[in-house]
């Protein structure tokens, strides 16, 4: 059975699952989480709520599963915890993400039978990877496509990629040393652990897109998701439409915290990027002059002009921001406190009044014409699904998670469209305007398009005609014309 917890950022929800489970000792647990830092953060909290259980946390019933230099591997450790824990009837065991889809195809169905498993901050629904081999085939011969495009294993090569994935040295010992690529390993994970459905696109590369699947989630007692905005994420909309999956609410037997009603009043939102302009990294990324795609100068792309404004505008450092990793904050242009591009669930920064988000994670064009291909889906649709989610776990970090407070906050997002989506959560915010003076790049690109297009081609023969007409020129002691003028006044009339 699935259930999904939506409520908004700051509401309480990671608390009352925690109190849910203090409660209901009478099972065994999985709660997963995207990061190790939140992990960790949860198995902190969890070990305050627990204070009266000393029987249960001194024999081991809360585990705590991330890497560590000095243990064993994380799998192996999630694997002899989740038994350790269903043997002992009750308990929780805290994993990331990653730990969590092994254990997916590590533990039975009789073992899944018993968790029941609370996901903070849902699961990632889309895995993708190109690349461009010389040859397709001694790739793509190891799999079976079927008519809608989704592949599995191919007869009798479920061991090669198990190798691939598992075993990489057998593929020398084989003399195959050309399938030890790290983006074929990624696609024969996916395919190998069954936790994803595999679409293929093959044309001048080899491009694939895995869907996270339900399927092996089935067995579980009962899996919760625990989303902000859930119904404005990705993975519902895919899991309906593809498996026919839908989500009860969670009856935690309490009223949550709202903070869009009680915050609303108090937030001003500003953007960063003219009215006209989409977030993309291809905006952020381009000449904050000239409007020229992929800048390789980071003082001179559009995200660094942004930077230097909104640094002005909140002077002191006066405020958090998160970008995407590439962003290197060149000369530390944007002086406030920098959070982790994954920001959700994060506590730590409910004492800042303002944050900016400058995160920007659009699906590549590949992908989407793929989704597209899969889903009833819009192009619109699909971007606003993507984008909206991490901005705003981003700005649902700031001081509008504290209660108490009734100070005003000011959200900094990369465009009008994102603004005016984060005004109506929040009832009763007031969307500022543009917070720079940012020119419309869309604009600026179909200026210079327009000026490319109108500009004058001229032909070997009209350059040797122009520059005899500039000796002559010279000759006489005469201002010769400009080349266009010169075209027009004369070349043009003597060529008619």
């Amino acid at each position: 059975m699935f259930f999904h917890l939506s409520q908004s950022v700051g509401s309480g929800k990671t608390q009352a699952i925690l109190h849910y489970l203090r409660d209901n000792l009478d099972a065994p647990y999985l709660y997963v989480t995207p990061t190790i830092v939140l992990c960790e953060e949860i198995y902190q909290r969890l070990q305050i709520v627990l204070v009266d259980h000393h029987d249960l946390l001194r024999e081991g019933g809360v585990q705590l599963i991330v890497s560590d230099p000095n243990l064993d591997a994380v799998s192996v450790r999630a694997s002899i915890a989740v038994r350790e824990i269903e043997q002992n009837g009750r308990g929780v065991v805290i994993v990331t993400e990653k730990a969590f889809q092994y254990l997916l195809s590590d533990m039975d169905d009789e073992l899944k039978g018993s968790f029941k498993v609370f996901i903070d901050e849902g699961l990632p629904p889309i895995r993708s990877v190109e690349f461009s081999p010389g040859d397709h085939d001694q790739f793509l011969k190891y799999f079976s496509q079927d008519a809608r495009g989704f592949i599995t294993a191919a007869k009798g090569c479920k061991g090669l990629i198990e190798d691939v994935v598992l075993r990489p040295g057998r593929l020398h010992e084989n003399n195959l040393d050309d399938l030890d690529n790290p983006k074929f390993r990624t696609i024969c994970e996916m395919v190998h652990s069954g936790n994803y459905d595999v679409y293929l696109k093959t044309e001048r590369k080899i491009q694939v897109v895995g869907l996270l699947s339900p399927m092996p989630m089935m067995a579980f007692a009962s899996v919760t998701l625990v989303v902000a905005i859930f119904e404005q994420t990705l993975l519902p909309i895919f899991w309906l439409q593809k498996y026919g999956v839908e989500f009860a609410p969670f009856d935690l037997g309490v009223e949550l915290y709202d903070t869009h009603e009680a915050k609303g009043p108090s937030i001003s939102i500003h953007h960063v990027l003219h009215e006209r302009d989409n977030a993309s990294k291809d905006v952020l990324q381009s000449n904050f002059e000239t409007g020229e795609r992929r800048e390789t100068d980071a003082r001179k792309q559009v995200i660094y002009a942004a930077a230097q404004q909104i640094n002005r505008h909140f002077p002191n450092g006066a405020f958090c921001w998160a970008a995407n990793n590439d962003f290197k904050n060149p000369g530390n242009v944007l002086e406030g406190d920098r959070m982790p591009a994954q920001s959700a669930g994060l506590d730590r920064y409910r004492r800042q009044d303002t944050v900016v988000s400058l995160v920007c994670i659009n699906p590549q064009p590949w992908v989407k014409t793929a989704l597209l291909e899969i889903f009833e889906l819009d192009d619109d649709t699909l971007y606003e699904l993507w984008r909206l989610s991490p901005t705003y776990q981003t700005v649902g970090r700031c001081s509008l998670r504290d209660r108490n407070s009734e100070r005003e906050v000011q959200l900094v997002v990369i465009s009008r469209r994102c603004a005016q989506q984060l005004s109506e959560l929040f009832a009763g915010s007031r969307i500022v305007g543009q917070i720079t003076n940012l020119p419309s790049f869309r604009d600026l690109r179909r200026r210079n398009k327009r000026e490319q297009q109108n500009k004058r081609v001229f032909t070997p023969a009209d350059n040797t005609a122009y520059s005899k007409y500039k000796r002559r020129c010279l000759r006489k002691n005469e201002e010769p014309l400009a080349k266009e003028f010169w075209y027009e006044q004369k070349r043009k009339p003597w060529l008619a």
